[in-house]
C-alpha cells in the first residue's frame, strides 16, 4: 500500500494537465452522447460507489456518533441522487441535466467541506440520539433533492446550459463547488500528513478528482463533448 501512495496522486495530475492542453489548444473535439451512455455511467460510477459510501458511513455513524461522518454521508447521498437523476434527464434535456447536477454537486461539496472542517476542529464531538439523526439527515436529502429536481424539470431556475456552452451560472456554481472541493482535499490530505492514515489519503484524492474533473465540465464549450468526457472521466 505504501508503494501505491506514492504513485496516487499520478492520475489526478495527468488528467489536469490534459485537461488544460486541450482548453489551450481548442482540442474539444466532437459530440459524443449515446442516449443511455451518461445514464449508465453515472448510475455505476457515481450513484453506485455514492450509495456504498452512504451505508458505510451510516453504518461507522450509528456505531461512532462523529459529525463528520454524518456530513459526509449525507454529501454522499447528494451525489448519488443528483447523478442517477441527472444521468434520466441528459436523455430530455442537456440543461435540465446540468442544472440539477451542477446545483446538487454545489451542496454535496458545501457539505464535504463541513465534513473536513468538522474533522478538523470537532473531532472529539459526538452526538446522541444517533438513530433519528441519521434518519432525519437522509430524509431530508431525499425531500431536498426531489423538490430541485422537480423545479429544475420545469425550468424554475436560470439558464445553466445553451447551445453556446455553460452560462455564467452554471460556470459561478461549479467555481465555488471546485472551490470547496480543493479547500476539502486540503484539510484530508493534511490530516492524512498528521495522523498517517491511508484512508484520507485515498479519499483526499477522490476530492481532488472531483474539483478537477468539474474544472473540465465548466470549461465544455458543447454537451457531451471531449472536454467534457475528460471531466467526467475524473468524476469516475
Amino acid at each position: 500500500m505504501a508503494k501505491l501512495t506514492k504513485i496516487g496522486a499520478i492520475p489526478v495530475i495527468a488528467i489536469a494537465i490534459t485537461i488544460i492542453l486541450m482548453v489551450l489548444f481548442k482540442a474539444t473535439g466532437p459530440v459524443y452522447n449515446p442516449k443511455y451512455l451518461l445514464l449508465t455511467l453515472n448510475t455505476i460510477f457515481i450513484a453506485g460507489t455514492g450509495i456504498i459510501v452512504t451505508v458505510i458511513s451510516a453504518r461507522s455513524y450509528l456505531k461512532d456518533g462523529s459529525i463528520n461522518i454524518l456530513l459526509l454521508g449525507s454529501a454522499t447521498l447528494i451525489a448519488a441522487l443528483v447523478a442517477l437523476i441527472a444521468g434520466w434527464l441528459s436523455i430530455l434535456s442537456s440543461n435540465q441535466n446540468v442544472t440539477i447536477y451542477d446545483s446538487g454537486f454545489l451542496f454535496s461539496s458545501a457539505l464535504q467541506l463541513s465534513s473536513a472542517l468538522s474533522l478538523l476542529f470537532w473531532s472529539k464531538l459526538r452526538i446522541s440520539g444517533r438513530k433519528s439523526i441519521l434518519a432525519m439527515a437522509y430524509v431530508a436529502v431525499f425531500i431536498f433533492v426531489g423538490l430541485f429536481a422537480t423545479m429544475s424539470t420545469r425550468d424554475v431556475f436560470p439558464k445553466f446550459f445553451t447551445n453556446s456552452g455553460a452560462t455564467w451560472v452554471d460556470q459561478s456554481v461549479l467555481g465555488v463547488s471546485i472551490t470547496f472541493f480543493a479547500l476539502s482535499f486540503l484539510i484530508y490530505i493534511r490530516q492524512f500528513a498528521k495522523l498517517k492514515s491511508e484512508v484520507l489519503y485515498w479519499y483526499s484524492l477522490a476530492l481532488a478528482l472531483f474539483a478537477v474533473g468539474l474544472f473540465g465540465v465548466a470549461l465544455q464549450p458543447q454537451f457531451s463533448d471531449s472536454l467534457s468526457w475528460m471531466g467526467r472521466i475524473a468524476q469516475y
